[in-house]
């Protein structure tokens, strides 16, 4: 079993004001004796226009490796597609195409998909 922690808890809530640049999380995890990260792909953190390449993402594992963090799993934003209107079918299905790029680029075993519509 790993202890991970979601990145979101240093991007929402009391730091939504000042979010922990994704970096520091990772080094404050590490630091802390955690051995993973549930990636929040909201931004500021590890969302697809923040990493919209393969090399992008691989900096980010090797960041992720440096600091023996493994990620636990991802957590996309859907926010912006809502997949119940039947207007937003293609452009939810190329958001998801590429989240799930997201996820293999990253290692990731697991994606959350939280859509945020009723």
């Amino acid at each position: 079993m790993k202890l991970s922690v979601g990145s979101w808890a240093f991007s929402f809530g009391p730091y939504a004001a000042a979010p922990i640049p994704f970096p520091a999380v990772v080094e404050r995890l590490a630091a802390a004796g955690y051995e993973g990260v549930d990636i929040c792909g909201f931004p500021p953190h590890v969302s697809l226009d923040r990493y919209p390449t393969r090399q992008s993402r691989a900096e980010l594992v090797r960041l992720m490796d440096d600091h023996n963090i493994r990620v636990a799993g991802y957590s996309s934003d859907f926010s912006d597609v809502n997949p119940v209107m039947q207007e937003n079918e293609t452009a939810y299905l190329d958001l998801m195409k590429r989240t799930v790029q997201m996820c293999s680029d990253l290692g990731s075993p697991s994606l959350r998909v939280d859509t945020g519509v009723a």
